[in-house]
């Protein structure tokens, strides 16, 4: 279940982009983007396609 992952978005200066984490799942930041909302989007994305890797 996605929802007992923490996952997260921030900002880095050092990119000037917002990155996505989830620290449980992913080593690092996992995607970026100019749009805080679209990278989170995108996160969740991953998360889910890694969660029904996980369970095939």
């Amino acid at each position: 279940m996605m929802a007992d992952y923490p996952k997260f978005v921030k900002w880095s200066n050092a990119d000037r982009v917002y990155v996505g984490f989830c620290p449980d799942l992913f080593i690092g930041g996992v995607c970026h983007g100019e749009n805080e909302n679209r990278v989170y989007a995108e996160l969740c994305r991953l998360i889910s396609e890694e969660m029904e890797s996980l369970s095939s």
